[in-house]
């Protein structure tokens, strides 16, 4: 994670709770003091990600992915950029400037961010990937609204919502079959393709997930 601003703390603060192992970065001192109180789980370096030293030095080419979120977008892009260059597998830049999209795309990072298209939901998107098509976080954080692809194989693919048990605090709220919308009942039978838009509280976001992956 480059950059400890509002985004940067946001994604890391998810990324921790998740389970993942964080490095973040950033060039402020005292930021970092401040990061290091708010996340002990995380490490926190004060460094500049431009001295190509700092990835040999503390490993960051062996990262599943880099995203870089500071005020700076050329530093972002670049970042970025080396990043991918040195190994690591993703690449997710906040971006600004609408030239720069196209731009950054050419260059071989995975996924561009405009703060202007909501930039923590979609990074919030890139980082679950896999059947989630969109991802929304509502109520300052307290609930997400996803959009799940579910796989014919999923374990709820074939079954009819009375007979599925969600975790706590989950709702279905529609289904899109065929380009048709889709308010479902308890008697609705969930199929492979359909695009389902569920409702849960933020603690049970991550396990909601594989009941619409494939197995």
């Amino acid at each position: 994670m480059l950059g400890g601003g509002k985004i940067g703390r946001y994604v890391t603060e998810f990324l921790i709770k998740m389970g993942k192992n964080v490095t973040l970065v950033d060039i402020d001192y005292e930021h970092c003091k401040k990061l290091s109180a708010d996340y002990p789980d995380a490490l926190i370096l004060n460094a500049d990600i431009s001295d190509e030293s700092l990835f040999d030095d503390e490993n960051l080419a062996s990262a599943d992915a880099i995203v870089t979120t500071t005020s700076n977008e050329e530093l972002n892009i670049l970042a970025a950029v080396y990043g991918k260059s040195m190994g690591i597998k993703r690449a997710v830049a906040l971006v600004n400037k609408s030239n720069y999209l196209s731009i950054a795309d050419n260059l071989g990072i995975d996924s561009t961010v405009s703060p202007k298209l909501s930039s923590v939901n979609a990074i919030l998107k890139h980082i679950r990937r896999g059947n989630v098509k969109s991802v929304y976080k509502i109520f300052d954080g307290k609930a997400e609204v996803s959009e799940f692809n579910l796989h014919h194989d999923a374990p709820v693919a074939g079954k009819a919502l009375k007979d599925i048990k969600l975790p706590s605090g989950s709702l279905i709220l529609s289904v899109s079959r065929n380009g048709n919308s889709i308010v479902p009942d308890g008697n609705f039978e969930l199929k492979g393709n359909d695009s389902v838009i569920t409702f849960c509280a933020k603690d049970t976001a991550d396990s909601l997930q594989k009941f619409f992956s494939g197995k």
